[in-house]
């Protein structure tokens, strides 16, 4: 399998990433993310081993995300010796080469067994809008404007993947 790592930056920077390849059974530490690709059509440009590299909007607002959040995953998914660094990802956009049918085809027989050896999952709902933000999301009263924000949550595409309980029960 490919896993990535996400380079250092900040804010508006570009996403930089790197690519490495590994047995599965062999893999080193990594974090599996679930979402869902978005529209093809709206892409942004990211740089992959310095090469541009298109990906959908939602892939590069997840991208962003995890490179702000370094500092959460650098200690609980990298088994690397410097921890200072980006653990590595399995994220399917990038990681199974879209353009080789062969590869997409093989890589889906083992995506349980990619999702299950993660060290943990991440799941990205899309970037966060006025119902998402940081504050906890308790459930509402039974007559609550709060059952609204609620349905805007599970309405997102994510929640309407078939893939979605698979990359969940594998998860550890």
């Amino acid at each position: 399998i490919r896993l990535l790592d996400i380079q250092p930056g900040q804010g508006e920077d570009i996403i930089h990433i790197g690519l490495c390849t590994y047995p599965l059974d062999c893999a080193p530490s990594y974090v599996a993310l679930s979402y869902t690709w978005g529209d093809a059509n709206h892409t942004s440009a990211i740089l992959c081993q310095g090469q541009t590299l298109f990906v959908t909007r939602n892939l590069k607002e997840a991208l962003w995300q995890l490179r702000e959040s370094h500092d959460i995953f650098a200690g609980r998914a990298c088994a690397r010796s410097d921890r200072n660094k980006s653990p590595y990802f399995w994220i399917d956009a990038v990681c199974i080469n879209q353009n080789d049918d062969e590869e997409k085809n093989q890589q889906v027989k083992l995506m349980w067994e990619i999702y299950s050896r993660a060290a943990f999952v991440i799941v990205w709902l899309g970037k966060q809008d006025e119902f998402t933000k940081s504050e906890t999301l308790g459930l509402p009263g039974f007559i609550s404007q709060g059952w609204d924000h609620l349905f805007s949550v599970l309405s997102r595409p994510w929640f309407s993947r078939v893939w979605v309980i698979q990359e969940l029960v594998a998860a550890k």
